[in-house]
C-alpha cells in the first residue's frame, strides 16, 4: 500500500506515522533500585562539579565528535515502536534508577526510530555514558540493545547490563537474533511449549487489512510453515484430521490465530514480518498470554537460513524454494532475495528501494540517512564509505564500500529483502571499477 502524503510528511518531520498496530500495552518504567544505591559511570573528570554544570546550554548544538559522544544506538526494537513511546520509556527508566543527573528536563533530547533499530541523543556526555547501563532493558516484549554508534571514536566507558544493574539473571543479546523476554536467546528458530490450553495456542496477527480473507491468510501461513519445517504434522496432525491452524478470526487491522499445539504456536512466531498482499504481517503472543516466552527469529532469519542451506524447503529445489517462499500472496513478491549463483563478489554493496528523491532533497533528512545507513552497515563489518547520489543515473541508490568482501557479503545477506517504508530493499554486489570511476566521487 502506497504511503499517504501525511505519513510521508510525518516521517520527514521525525514524527511517528499512524501505526498499523493496536495500541501497545500500558506499562510503567522499572522501579528504583533497593536503597537507591545505583552504580553509574561517567566520562567527566570533574567529580565536584554541580550537576547542571555537566549539561551544555540547550542553545549550544553539538557538532562532530561532541555530537557523536552524546548519541547511542538502540537495537532490537520491536514492531510498533514509535518515537514518542521509546522516548518516554527510556527517559523514565533513566530517572527511576538514578542514571540521570538531578536536573529537570528530558535526559533524551531526540529519538529517531527506524525499522529494527533507533538512535537517541542525550543532553550530556555524562548521561550518555550512564545510559549504556540500560542495555538489556525489557521493552514491549523484547530486550533492547544499547551501544555506542559505529562512528564513535571516544574513550570506552565501563558499563553493566540492565540485568546486572538490578541483580537479575543475565541474557544473551545476540545482535543477529530478535531477543524476546525469555532470557537467553538460542540464536535460531525456536521451538517451545508442550501444553494444550487454548491461551497457549493463540497468537496475535497484526498489520492485516479489512479486505483480506481469513481463510486465505490461514492457508498462506500453513503453507509457509510446512515449507520451512515449522509444523509438527507427525506429532499433532493425527493423520491429517487436525488442521495446523484451527481458526483465524479476522477483525479489520488485526486477527487472532488458534494453533493446534503450543509447540507449533511457538514455531509460528518465526513468520513474524512475512510479506502478504503488500503488507508485512506481525506475529506475537496476545497481551493476555502469561505462559513461557520462547525465543524466536523472524522471516528474515528464515530466509537467511534457507539461502545458507541450514533450512531445506520441503519438496523444492533451492532456487524454486526461494521463489516460492518469496511470494507474499496474490502474486505479489514480497521478499527481494538475490541468488548468488554467477555473481561476482566485491566489497561494494548497492541498495535500492530505500530512499526517494524527496527524502534526499532535505539536507537534514539526507544527513540522517547517511548516518543511519553507516551505523547499520558497521554492524556487519568496517565501512569505508557510504555514497548516496542525489542526481543522475545512480540517483536514490545507496552504495556502501566495505573494507573486504566478507563484510559486504554479510551485509548483503542481512539487508536484502528487508522492508523500508513499505518497499522491499534490493541488495546486489556492485562493480568496483564502476564504483571507483563513476560513483565514489559523487559523495
Amino acid at each position: 500500500m502506497a504511503e499517504e502524503p501525511n505519513q510521508k510528511r510525518a516521517r520527514l518531520n521525525n514524527q511517528p506515522p499512524p501505526s498499523n498496530f493496536p495500541p501497545p500495552p500500558q506499562f510503567d518504567p522499572p522501579p528504583p533500585l533497593p536503597n537507591n544505591n545505583t552504580t553509574t559511570t561517567t566520562t567527566n573528570n570533574q567529580p565536584n562539579a554541580e550537576p547542571q554544570d555537566l549539561i551544555p546550554p540547550p542553545h549550544v548544538i553539538p557538532q562532530g565528535a561532541a555530537k557523536v559522544a552524546r548519541e547511542l544506538f538502540i537495537g532490537n526494537t520491536p514492531p510498533g515502536t514509535s518515537n514518542v513511546l521509546l522516548h518516554k520509556f527510556l527517559n523514565g527508566a533513566l530517572r527511576k534508577v538514578n542514571l540521570a543527573l538531578n536536573v529537570p528536563g528530558d535526559v533524551i533530547t531526540n529519538t529517531r526510530v527506524s525499522d529494527k533499530f533507533a538512535f537517541i541523543q542525550l543532553r550530556s556526555e555524562h548521561e550518555t555514558s550512564n545510559a549504556l547501563n540500560l542495555s538489556g532493558i525489557p521493552f514491549m516484549g523484547a530486550f533492547l540493545k544499547v551501544s555506542r554508534p559505529g562512528k564513535y571514536m571516544g574513550p570506552i566507558t565501563p558499563s553493566v547490563s540492565w540485568q546486572e544493574l538490578l541483580g537479575l539473571p543475565p541474557i544473551n543479546l545476540n545482535p543477529n537474533t530478535h531477543q524476546t523476554m525469555s532470557g537467553a536467546g538460542t540464536g535460531g528458530v525456536g521451538i517451545g511449549g508442550d501444553g494444550g490450553e487454548k491461551l497457549n495456542r493463540e497468537l496475535f496477527l497484526g498489520n492485516t487489512e479489512e479486505t483480506m480473507d481469513s481463510n486465505a491468510i490461514k492457508a498462506f501461513l500453513e503453507q509457509n510453515m510446512r515449507m520451512v519445517g515449522l509444523d509438527m504434522e507427525e506429532k499433532w496432525g493425527l493423520g491429517g484430521t487436525v488442521p495446523l491452524i484451527k481458526s483465524c478470526r479476522l477483525t479489520g487491522k488485526f486477527a487472532f490465530l488458534e494453533m493446534r499445539s503450543c509447540e507449533e504456536a511457538a514455531n509460528c512466531l518465526n513468520l513474524n514480518g512475512i510479506p502478504y498482499e503488500n503488507k508485512n504481517l506481525a506475529l506475537k503472543r496476545p497481551s493476555k498470554y502469561t505462559g513461557v516466552i520462547t525465543t524466536h527469529g523472524d522471516w528474515d532469519d528464515i530466509l537467511a537460513k534457507v539461502m545458507s542451506g541450514e533450512i531445506v524447503v520441503k519438496g523444492q529445489g533451492q532456487q524454486a524454494a526461494v521463489a516460492a517462499i518469496g511470494d507474499g500472496g496474490g502474486g505479489s513478491v514480497g521478499v527481494g532475495v538475490q541468488q548468488e549463483e554467477n555473481e561476482t563478489k566485491t566489497n561494494v554493496l548497492q541498495l535500492t528501494h530505500m530512499v526517494t528523491t524527496e527524502d534526499l532533497a532535505n539536507e537534514t533528512e539526507f544527513a540522517e540517512i547517511l548516518e543511519e545507513t553507516a551505523d547499520e552497515a558497521n554492524t556487519f563489518g568496517k565501512v569505508v564509505k557510504v555514497v548516496i547520489p542525489r542526481a543522475g543515473e545512480y540517483a536514490t541508490k545507496i552504495f556502501i564500500e566495505f573494507d573486504g568482501e566478507e563484510s559486504c557479503a554479510k551485509a548483503k545477506l542481512n539487508l536484502g529483502g528487508r522492508t523500508f517504508d513499505g518497499n522491499v530493499v534490493g541488495a546486489t554486489y556492485f562493480s568496483v571499477v564502476e564504483y571507483e570511476g563513476k560513483v565514489k566521487g559523487l559523495a
